[in-house]
């Protein structure tokens, strides 16, 4: 199978690596650019190149394609600079961007839809979430996976480097679960944060998976009896014919399934 490389040769930006799909495998190739803003300039360009003397295939890449490798370099990259503040936490540049245009509070991001609000539910960044509603962010807006930012709240898990710094940090003085704690009662807080406003505890996204679905598939059990209190309902169906009970059920996490079946 010949190996999809992006290559940004013929666009000016500063170099960068990236890492592109090759099949269901990841590899690694050296690009020159990898920046959102030359986003729409990358695809123009595609178009015209089928192969550049590096060997590099860039004429059959989709748009899905181009984003997953800018992604992959620099986690999420949005357009928006109000979306990218928000998922870096970066509070002091959210207030100047808010501050010159009020408009940035609610802007959706034109590749995914995101909103400030889901960019900093996504990276959980309470400072961040809490700043946003005390402005008055619309927590009901979805973006095009059809997701709120309760979806993103409700989906906060561990990443590769949590769990690397809590198995080497574990012997010393039990820091590791000490990491592990703190982290836990910051996805509960952002949760809890979230469910304070009118958003809607019910919504289904394009998988057909409410909050509930997410925080029972990842074993979420904090964060489950704060949906059972906003009365989250118990037998949505998703698409694959799965309420939240099934997918406990079928992963065997039975403190959730205990907690599931006292509601019924």
């Amino acid at each position: 199978m010949k190996q999809k490389f992006f290559c940004w040769d013929h666009v000016r930006v500063t170099p960068s690596e990236c890492h592109v799909e090759t099949g269901n495998r990841s590899d690694s190739a050296t690009c020159s650019g990898v920046f959102i803003n030359k986003l729409n300039e990358v695809k123009e360009q595609r178009d015209s190149y089928s192969e550049n003397g590096s060997g590099c295939v860039i004429a059959d890449v989709s748009d899905r394609d181009v984003l997953r490798c800018v992604r992959a370099v620099m986690g999420v990259v949005y357009s928006e600079p109000a979306c990218q503040a928000a998922y870096e936490g970066d509070v002091r540049k959210l207030y100047f961007l808010l501050r010159n245009d009020p408009a940035h509070l609610n802007v959706q991001e034109v590749h995914t839809g995101d909103t400030p609000l889901i960019a900093s539910c996504r990276h959980g960044h309470l400072n961040v979430v809490r700043y946003l509603l005390d402005n008055k962010a619309n927590s009901q807006l979805t973006n095009k996976k059809q997701r709120t930012c309760l979806h993103y709240a409700s989906k906060r898990t561990f990443s590769l480097l949590d769990y690397l710094m809590i198995a080497i940090l574990m012997p010393i003085l039990l820091l590791g679960y000490f990491i592990m704690l703190q982290k836990q009662r910051k996805n509960l807080a952002v949760m809890e944060a979230v469910l304070s406003t009118d958003v809607s505890v019910d919504a289904v996204d394009y998988k057909g998976n409410t909050a509930l679905h997410y925080v029972c598939e990842r074993k979420s059990h904090r964060l489950v009896p704060l949906l059972l209190q906003r009365n989250a309902k118990t037998n949505i169906k998703n698409n694959n014919g799965e309420t939240p009970l099934d997918i406990a059920t079928r992963l065997k996490f039975q403190k959730i399934i205990n907690m599931l079946r006292k509601t019924k």
